[in-house]
């Protein structure tokens, strides 16, 4: 689970950098809903929830705060995440996602 855990990890942030105008060019590659919902599904299943809590919420907040701020937030992610983090990690990620919803309506 950790070797692949890591790799999906790599593979991320690869192209997670692609997208942010990285060393190359990317071809116009970023991630998507599709892709942030992987990632988020990638903590859930490889990362452990007891023991391991403090991984698995910190590598959540990252994928879904990088996904806020891509504006690749959708109902799929929601739910993914809900199932991810505890009810109140989930509360705080969501206060932060509807915050952030609120700053750039205006």
């Amino acid at each position: 689970r950790e070797e692949a855990f890591a790799l999906a990890s790599e593979l991320f942030g690869e192209l997670a950098a692609r997208g942010d105008g990285g060393d190359d060019a990317g071809g116009g590659l970023r991630p998507d809903s599709y892709t942030f919902g992987n990632m988020l599904n990638c903590v859930a299943n490889l990362l452990p929830r007891n023991g391991g809590g403090d991984a698995r919420h910190r590598h959540a907040d990252a994928v879904f705060t990088a996904c806020v701020e891509a504006g690749e937030v959708n109902e799929i992610i929601l739910k993914i995440l809900k199932r991810t983090v505890s009810p109140d990690e989930y509360a705080a990620l969501g206060l932060k996602w509807r915050r952030k919803r609120r700053t750039t309506r205006k």
